[in-house]
């Protein structure tokens, strides 16, 4: 059976399928267009937190889901809502001025500054074995 989902006139088609359950709160990735013609801006470290508030950079408001639609609010009334499953979102939002716009959001596995502090990789320069156990310049195919 299938379930179809009116969101401020947007459809979400939703079918029967089984979901990894991944707690809401953490940090996402958001990405947003108002007008929704394709050019999507970004939010890094867009962050849920467990007490229903959320923050943006300097920009805060609230959060809340029932039954996997996610809506949060900014302090100027600006809202999105969304269909939140797993590690992600997709919805619809309008603006304080009425512009109406889309998003889609990604939750990360670790806050950005704590990515950032992990990049530090020793990459090794690769070695092929030249077909007699020996490493050579050359791999041999």
């Amino acid at each position: 059976m299938k379930k179809i989902t009116i969101v401020a006139g947007c459809a979400l088609l939703i079918a029967n399928f089984a979901v990894a359950e991944v707690p809401t709160p953490g940090v996402y990735d958001m990405h947003f267009d108002w007008g929704c013609d394709g050019s999507y801006s970004v939010s890094k470290n867009f962050t849920l937190k467990d007490d229903g508030t959320f923050e943006s950079g300097s920009l805060k408001g609230t959060w809340m889901e029932i039954d996997n639609t996610l809506t949060w609010k900014y302090s100027n009334n600006t809202f999105y809502t969304g269909y939140h499953t797993s590690r992600s979102a997709t919805g619809v939002a309008v603006g304080y001025n009425g512009l109406k716009g889309c998003f889609y959001m990604i939750k990360m596995s670790k806050p950005l500054n704590q990515q950032r502090a992990q990049q530090q990789y020793d990459i090794a320069e690769p070695q092929f074995d030249n077909g007699i156990g020996e490493a050579g310049e050359e791999a041999l195919f």
